[in-house]
């Protein structure tokens, strides 16, 4: 209210919205709208008489209308309930223009920003349901879209939100309990060039001795019982393992730089091969559609979040480009598999944002009356309220052919 002007010949500046009970009478009694220095209000000072007009604090120019109430009401909201920010959107009857004014008040202030983001990302579960909320108090697909990619929209917060976190995290699974797209990179800058993640068991005897193991394993001359499996895509190659009284299977790139001696010597040669040359190709050999890399990232994640759909993921090194997982017992699935079904038998998968993309029986176990995959590496990970941070992220490739994501965006823009 800029200016009010009351009946009479009082002409009052800006009401402050900080009120004390009289002044909240009074405040009452103006009508349910805003009001411009050219709007005249129906108050009589017989209306006013008995109040303490002294009380009321005045400031400078203020716009006092329904959304400065619902930003007053949303702080003493969250007076007790900080940790609650979704539970007053989707309480408060709010119309779209009111909701996004409420959206923009939150993310442009750094700390209910950092709360309202670490909200929603911590039940991945629920991230569709909070979506759909969203898009409904907005008043559509459009009008969200529309706040999602304003400077005041949550895509620019989510980024600004992630550069912290990588900033801060002390290991890899900080992340990865995020979202599984992490880039090689942004693991080696943060964590060394030699990074690793999950829990190595103790039957491996330490790092090291894992280490001089994968390099026995590609070299064809392993000291304990392990058999060779069917090779997957990307250049890898996995083998079953009986180490102490368990079963493991080990799957690493093929990569000749791992041992190979003579390669190894012959880089160190030229600075330039052992630094640049040899990162680059480390980092495109991580990056690739189902690589060791992106299957441990992917299972890593599934893991963090208790998956039923996913097997157990041990260990993965850097180092050497492998990753270490449970022996998973079970019949293999049987049924006719299509790339929609086969995604309607993972429905834990699909609540945490993984799309599975790869369609064969051979990738699938039934334990316990669960279905688990047993290759993740062909997956796509969708969730629109953990959009992809250029630098830190980046979409996960697939090899398998045109994904079922591909089509429903196709069909939206079409159709929409």
């Amino acid at each position: 209210m800029s200016g009010l002007k009351i009946t009479g010949s009082y002409n009052f500046p800006c009401l402050n919205l900080k009120t004390n009970s009289k002044q909240e009478k009074v405040l009452s009694a103006i009508p349910d709208k805003s009001f411009s220095s050219t709007n005249s209000c129906p108050l009589s000072l017989i209306a006013l008489k008995n109040y303490n007009l002294s009380a009321l604090s005045f400031g400078n120019q203020t716009n006092f209308s329904e959304s400065s109430l619902i930003i007053r009401e949303f702080s003493d909201y969250r007076k007790e309930n900080a940790e609650n920010i979704l539970g007053f959107i989707e309480k408060k009857n709010l119309n779209p223009s009111e909701t996004r004014n409420l959206l923009e008040h939150i993310i442009s202030d750094k700390e209910l920003s950092k709360s309202f983001i670490t909200e929603i990302t911590a039940e991945p579960r629920k991230s569709a349901g909070i979506t759909k909320t969203l898009v409904n108090k907005l008043g559509g697909k459009s009008n969200f879209s529309d706040w999602y990619y304003s400077k005041k929209g949550y895509k620019q917060a989510y980024q600004t939100y992630t550069e912290n976190k990588v900033e801060k995290a002390k290991a890899p699974e900080e992340l990865l309990k995020i979202s599984p797209n992490w880039s090689y990179w942004a693991f080696s800058d943060k964590f060394g060039k030699d990074f690793t993640f999950g829990e190595l068991p103790k039957d491996f005897q330490g790092v090291e001795n894992y280490r001089e193991l994968v390099k026995q394993l590609l070299n064809n001359n392993a000291n304990i019982e392990n058999q060779e499996l069917k090779g997957g895509a990307s250049g890898k190659r996995s083998f079953s393992l009986k180490v102490g009284n368990k079963k493991y299977v080990l799957k690493a790139q093929n990569d000749f730089l791992v041992y190979s001696e003579g390669l190894r010597n012959a880089v160190k040669q030229d600075p330039w091969l052992e630094d640049t040359f040899l990162n680059n190709y480390k980092e495109n050999e991580a990056m690739k559609s189902d690589s060791c890399f992106l299957n441990a990232m992917i299972d890593g994640y599934l893991n963090l979040n208790n998956c039923d759909n996913a097997i157990k993921m041990h260990f993965f090194d850097a180092k050497t480009g492998s990753v270490l997982y449970e022996y998973a017992e079970g019949e293999k699935y049987k049924g006719d598999l299509n790339i929609l079904n086969v995604n309607g038998v993972l429905p834990d998968l699909n609540k945490l944002g993984i799309v599975y993309n790869d369609v064969s029986t051979d990738n699938l176990k039934v334990k316990d009356d669960k279905i688990k995959i047993i290759d993740s590496g062909e997956s796509t990970f969708i969730d629109v309220l953990k959009p992809t941070v250029p630098n830190y992220q980046f979409e996960l490739p697939n090899w398998s052919g045109n994904g079922i994501t591909s089509v429903i965006a196709g069909l939206g823009m079409i159709l929409d």
